[in-house]
């Protein structure tokens, strides 16, 4: 039994001194370099070192007297500052902006006393024609360009039938001119209207037609200075 247990260590022993020999046979290295490729940067490593394997960290010695270039980012940095600096707008433009371009408004030619002032009306009624209408609204644009001046509105009829309702037909046809002339901003202050029936016929009458009429007589003093 003590044999087989001295055989055994010995051959245990051989055993050890021909790893132990196999191993001093390989060559050792002292130092070695390794390329870390993320960074593109070449750093020493000294294998004597423990380097630790972690999930998120690596811990390593790194020569600190390699150096990274960051001119790159440098000019890249100038290049956003260029990019962003604010336009100024030129003189002109300034210009056309703070001081708009005035709009000349047409001048409105002046409007003119039509001649026509006597207008006429059919048997029985007061209404007037459409052109007689028109030349009445004139004369209200000249009135409302001229507030001083003050008219009269002079109905007529002729003389068949009743006095009373003669008067009243005139002042019918006095009023309907009356208010032609309003429309046009003419002022009530400045308009006097009266119906005459039939007292007051036209100077030269050749049939009763020429006295179913209205008139528009303007103040002396207009007519003596002729506007």
């Amino acid at each position: 039994m003590k044999l087989l247990k001295l055989t055994l260590i010995s051959a245990t022993i051989a055993t050890i001194a021909t790893t132990v020999t196999g191993c001093s046979n390989q060559p050792h290295a002292q130092e070695s370099r390794v390329i870390i490729t993320p960074s593109q940067q070449m750093t020493t490593l000294n294998t004597d070192k423990t380097i630790e394997h972690k999930p998120s960290t690596t811990k390593m010695s790194v020569d600190t007297k390699d150096s990274i270039n960051t001119e790159p980012l440098q000019e890249s940095a100038a290049i956003l500052e260029v990019a962003v600096l604010p336009i100024s707008p030129t003189d002109a433009e300034t210009s056309s902006q703070t001081e708009p371009t005035a709009i000349l408004e047409p001048t409105p030619p002046e409007v003119s006393r039509p001649a026509k002032t006597v207008f006429r009306h059919n048997f029985d009624a007061y209404q007037l024609s459409a052109d007689d209408m028109d030349i009445i609204k004139q004369h209200g644009r000249f009135l409302a360009e001229h507030p001083e001046l003050k008219i009269k509105v002079h109905g007529h009829a002729d003389a068949q039938g009743f006095d009373g309702y003669n008067r009243t037909l005139a002042a019918k046809r006095a009023y309907t001119v009356v208010e032609l002339l309003k429309q046009e901003g003419v002022q009530p202050d400045q308009i006097e209207y009266f119906g005459w029936g039939s007292d007051i016929p036209a100077s030269a009458v050749t049939d009763w037609k020429d006295n179913r009429r209205t008139e528009i007589l303007y103040e002396e003093e207009y007519v003596n200075n002729s506007y």
